[in-house]
């Protein structure tokens, strides 16, 4: 494939009566790559796992730098 053959789709499902524990979570993201020459899809992705990672990350990182040096917790 050619730069530019592909696009990737980022869809994004919010379901408030999720109860997020033990059954799916409030918010849902799929992603979804496809050849744009012919329309195939090449790949599926469920982002529960990698979106709560990268929301726990992005979170370490602001407390490291927002955060009073001297807090405890």
């Amino acid at each position: 494939m050619l730069r530019g053959d592909r696009v990737l789709m980022k869809i994004v499902g919010y379901h408030p009566l999720n109860p997020g524990t033990k059954s799916p979570r409030t918010i849902l993201l799929t992603l979804a790559l496809f050849d744009t020459r012919i329309g195939r899809l090449y790949a599926l992705a469920n982002r529960i796992f990698m979106t709560a990672r990268c929301t726990r990350a992005a979170s370490a990182i602001a407390s490291r730098l927002f955060a009073n040096p001297e807090s405890k917790t």
